[in-house]
């Protein structure tokens, strides 16, 4: 049977050569289209439908069907007599309606069946799916459902995409790539046992293809099988030596297999921290207003105190998702009621990242009473949760004032502790490490600018903290705005962020001056909205705002300001004053009807916006549109696109219109100095 099937690929392949239709041969072998009998059988209309499906071009539809029909009354014998035999076997499509019915002679079938498919898988615990016999409908149908459960598997529905791979192995289970598609799938849904039982037969149907060894090494390290991942790696290696990925797969798979043996990372220290900082504790402190946020300083100075006192006698470690990357654990950065956040750094590639951790996952931790029947229901509200976590992280991909997932581990969802009995598995996710401090710690609200209570600040501190305000601000609102283009908002009242202790600064300087980076660390605070305007209405009624308004109020009252207005003490401050205009909707709290999200960001970017009328407006275009065209030819490419960098960095909120007109004098003058003051007169129309 095997030496008939060869030869008729062989027959296909001379008549695609001769008709100079080589170019078809990997359409057709995808889909299983291998005999020229197979081709015959559709009839001319079939085939022409057919040849349509596929994609090919008409002329050489035209030349195969000519070459195919003429002679289809002397097509070879034996071929038609295997055509025959596949297509009206009764015996076969008896056995197949008596398959549907009972599962022990699904599984009889299938070993009879092996001699007529060769490489077929032997049975699996797991029914596998039955081979039936095909016509080019069943081909096409199946690749049809390939191609779904891809664009599936794409988007992230990975339930949906095995069940389109499931539909297309039905119509056609001789393809290998159909089972690596769906192992795949299994793969990224954590059914380890299922994902390796398809990358076996992929690996059986086609023992050459590298992507079914992978899908092999992916499933068995899943299963912590580290060992026979490797081998399995390695396979693929020898498929492919110059791959260097694979190369890397094979060295994770063997350094987590000589961890295995050694012991490495064999302590649970999350299970260790459990059982040594009892968290119902500082859970019950956390329940008071009064004393929520000292609970958490408290819960974090335990679990980190429990974690040094580890790391006297061990290094411990944890594996991060499917492929078991190492991580070394440094400390506990934070926690709150469900989470802690672990500082720690990828081994192989040295990695820096914040690991959030859901480690509850004893009832006893939550409530007294009826844990044993509880627990189940705290882990599944773990991962629950952290799902969502992960998903709505995912949706602000991109955004610089959001928190990023580290791009290695972005599609992880789960962190592996311990080893052998003691290896357990909490639902993670993997974010950047970002050094910043939270707002509470930078800005005092008792005090005021300077934090201290009787000193006046310096002009300098003060232009300082306003700044610091500022960016705050604008940073907060760009992030509110990326989370609500993806259907993400704060609950408007306010009540629910953000929070000082949710916005994280990291100010460094850069060419002597301060450059600041504003990040949002929590999207749990954020709830589902379907449409309505992007408004800055949350953040002004937030427990951030009300936090930076204390503060405004106690650095007035040091510059002799009444309830926050009037005259500064001194023209020094109130020239300070005079550059923050741009950020009373958020000391003085604006009506709603006012706080429009771009409008604000506008505010904050550009400053205050002078209304012009639609003439005006044109004017200033062909203004600016002349401009830029003397611009070019004046200064040169090398200038004029530093000239643009400008205007980006201005249109970002980076610099403001006044430090771009500065920065233009390096480049323009003293050789362009009228040139300057156009650029001057554009970008501040109001300066005398």
């Amino acid at each position: 049977r095997e030496h008939e099937t060869c030869t008729m690929e062989h027959h296909l392949q001379k008549l695609l050569d001769d008709l100079g239709l080589l170019r078809y041969k990997s359409v057709f072998e995808e889909e299983a289209i291998t005999d020229v009998a197979l081709l015959v059988s559709m009839g001319q209309d079939g085939f022409t439908e057919a040849m349509d499906e596929l994609g090919m071009d008409e002329a050489a539809a035209t030349a195969l069907k000519n070459a195919l029909f003429s002679g289809a009354e002397q097509a070879d014998e034996e071929e038609e007599v295997l055509l025959e035999a596949n297509d009206d076997d009764d015996d076969e499509e008896l056995a197949l309606e008596e398959n549907d019915q009972d599962d022990e002679d699904e599984m009889l079938e299938l070993e009879e069946n092996e001699t007529e498919v060769p490489g077929k898988a032997p049975p699996l615990e797991t029914p596998p799916v039955r081979s039936k016999a095909l016509g080019v409908g069943g081909t096409v149908q199946a690749a049809r459902y390939k191609d779904e459960g891809n664009a599936a598997l794409q988007a992230g529905k990975h339930n949906e995409a095995v069940v389109l791979y499931t539909k297309a192995i039905e119509c056609d289970s001789t393809e290998a790539v159909y089972f690596s598609n769906r192992s795949a799938a299994h793969l990224a849904l954590r059914n380890f046992d299922d994902a390796l039982a398809d990358a076996d037969n992929a690996v059986s149907l086609k023992p050459g293809w590298v992507k079914g060894h992978v899908r092999r090494g992916g499933a068995l390290m899943g299963l912590s099988r580290h060992g026979e991942a490797q081998k399995a790696y390695e396979k693929a290696v020898q498929l492919e030596p110059k791959n260097a990925q694979l190369r890397r797969l094979v060295e994770e798979a063997a350094d987590a297999a000589v961890d295995d043996v050694q012991g490495v990372g064999a302590t649970n220290w999350v299970a260790h921290l459990n059982e040594n900082v009892r968290h119902k504790v500082y859970y019950d402190m956390a329940q008071s207003d009064e004393t929520e946020q000292e609970a958490y300083v408290q819960y974090q100075a335990a679990l980190d105190g429990s974690l040094f006192d580890l790391k006297e006698a061990c290094s411990p470690v944890m594996r991060c998702g499917v492929r078991a990357t190492v991580a070394d654990v440094e400390s506990i950065s934070s926690c709150n009621v469900e989470k802690i956040f672990v500082a720690a750094t990828l081994v192989r590639s040295g990695t820096p990242m914040c690991v959030r951790i859901r480690h509850i996952n004893n009832h006893y931790d939550w409530e007294d009473e009826d844990a044993p029947d509880q627990d189940a229901l705290v882990a599944e509200t773990m991962v629950t949760n952290s799902e969502k976590e992960h998903a709505r992280f995912e949706a602000v991909v991109g955004c610089n004032s959001w928190l990023q997932l580290v791009p290695e581990l972005a599609q992880e969802v789960e962190v592996a502790v311990g080893a052998g009995s003691s290896r357990q598995t909490y639902p993670a996710i993997f974010l950047e490490r970002f050094e910043g401090s939270p707002v509470h710690e930078l800005l005092s609200a008792e005090f005021g600018c300077g934090g201290d209570e009787d000193q006046v600040p310096e002009p300098a501190e003060l232009d300082r903290e306003l700044s610091l305000v500022k960016d705050v601000a604008l940073g907060t609102l760009l992030g509110m705005r990326a989370a609500h283009e993806a259907g993400l908002v704060f609950e408007s009242s306010g009540q629910q962020g953000p929070l000082t202790s949710t916005v994280a600064v990291r100010e460094y300087e850069k060419q002597g001056v301060i450059q600041r980076d504003v990040k949002l660390v929590d999207v749990e605070l954020l709830e589902e909205e379907a449409d309505g305007d992007f408004s800055a209405k949350p953040l002004v009624h937030s427990q951030l705002a009300d936090w930076i308004r204390q503060w405004w109020r106690a650095t007035a009252a040091k510059l002799g300001l009444q309830d926050g207005q009037g005259l500064a003490k001194s023209q020094a401050h109130a020239d300070v004053l005079s550059k923050y205009g741009t950020l009373n909707w958020l000391l003085f709290g604006w009506d709603d009807k006012d706080l429009h999200g771009e409008k604000i960001i506008g505010l904050l970017r550009h400053g205050p916006v002078v209304e012009r009328s639609a003439a005006e407006m044109e004017m200033v275009e062909r203004r600016w549109t002349a401009f830029q065209q003397e611009a070019f030819v004046r200064l040169g490419p090398r200038r004029f696109e530093e000239m643009k960098n400008q205007i980006e960095l201005l249109n970002q909120g980076v610099v403001t219109a006044k430090e771009v007109v500065s920065r233009a004098r390096y480049f323009m003058c003293p050789d362009h100095e009228g040139l300057h003051d156009e650029f001057k007169k554009l970008l501040l129309p109001s300066d005398k």
